[in-house]
């Protein structure tokens, strides 16, 4: 998957707040509870991945999980 997919659904969430490179959710203010559900439905809606709720709690950490997670959902669907 293409980083840039990725760092769109974040801006499209949190807005310019997003950093360069890999970062935790401290570094996004806009990344708080709220937040962490509408990126969980933004991935969802655009990115095609379902996010099983099991798994939204594990996401809400740095944005290498969140790519690592997509990744390994858009493999799973390829199967």
């Amino acid at each position: 998957m293409p980083e840039r997919e990725l760092r769109e659904v974040f801006a499209a969430v949190f807005g310019a707040a997003v950093p360069v490179g890999d970062f935790t959710r401290d570094a996004v203010q806009e990344w708080d509870s709220l937040g962490h559900v509408k990126l969980v439905l933004e991935l969802e809606a655009r990115l095609g991945v379902r996010v099983a709720p099991a798994d939204i709690a594990r996401l809400h950490s740095d944005f290498a999980a969140v790519r690592a997670y997509v990744e390994r959902a858009r493999r799973e669907v390829v199967r």
